[in-house]
């Protein structure tokens, strides 16, 4: 059996079990090449007239399936540690409890969620770092300011700053990311996890290399740079949906 059947074989099982395309891709390519062997291993016990059993057990239901299973679970596992996904989350955890915001641009004294009605504009905005305990009971931002919303091409949209929201990130949650982790990896990886906001085509530098950072003009205020995540992203948790999904299908796939 080639190596690209052994990779149709194995994302449809994952598919099956409710893995995300990229993580099938990836963990498909990397089971094909090791369920090869068991493939060779297969004709050769035939061509030696051995048991049907141990043929059996190179077959596709056999080792090759326990093999696929571990080594999803094992890549799903890791995934949920990804240090783009740590980053998104840690950033997410210290706006809701209250210990880092995001401001308007238009104007930073205001809550940056206005389009929304009754309790979903204040959750919305809590979620961003906004707390009560403002004049006449409104919200107020309870710093320090990690990012500015902003809208780019009709997206709202985090531009986080790149050392600041970083820093307190790290300093807030050290288990997700660890000391001596470097902030432009750590951004990096927003970027190539698909964690960050694509409505505009990345910036690259005169030498061509890619930037994670986004310039926009905010108002009066003068321009604005930082990474850019949609809000979405962080009200709405999406970053979580693909890595949870696979934890949970490899748990299915070891419990079966």
């Amino acid at each position: 059996m080639s190596v690209k059947r052994n990779q149709e074989i194995v994302s449809k099982r994952m598919k099956a079990k409710g893995a995300s395309a990229g993580s099938m891709k990836r963990t498909a390519t990397l089971a094909a090449d090791l369920i090869i062997v068991f493939d060779l291993l297969r004709q050769f016990a035939r061509f030696l007239g051995m048991e049907q059993e141990l043929i059996d057990l190179f077959g596709a239901n056999g080792l090759p399936l326990d093999l696929t299973t571990l080594i999803h679970h094992a890549h799903a596992e890791n995934q949920t540690h990804a240090p783009g996904v740590s980053v998104i989350s840690a950033l997410s955890m210290l706006m809701q409890m209250g210990r880092a915001d995001a401001v308007a641009a238009e104007d930073p004294l205001r809550p940056p969620i206005l389009d929304t009605e009754g309790q979903s504009e204040t959750m919305s905005n809590m979620a961003l770092g906004w707390v009560s305990g403002g004049s006449g009971g409104s919200l107020k931002g309870n710093g320090p300011r990690i990012g500015t919303v902003v809208t780019v091409n009709g997206e709202r949209t985090i531009l986080f700053d790149q050392q600041t929201a970083f820093k307190q990130a790290q300093d807030e949650f050290p288990d997700l990311i660890q000391h001596g982790q470097k902030h432009t990896v750590a951004w990096a990886s927003v970027w190539d996890e698909k964690l960050a906001s694509n409505v505009v085509k990345r910036r690259t530098n005169q030498s061509g290399h890619k930037l994670t950072t986004h310039r926009v003009r905010a108002g009066n205020s003068g321009y604005v740079t930082g990474v850019r995540v949609a809000v979405d992203t962080i009200l709405n948790g999406s970053w979580r949906s693909d890595f949870v999904q696979e934890v949970d299908a490899a748990k299915e796939l070891v419990a079966a």
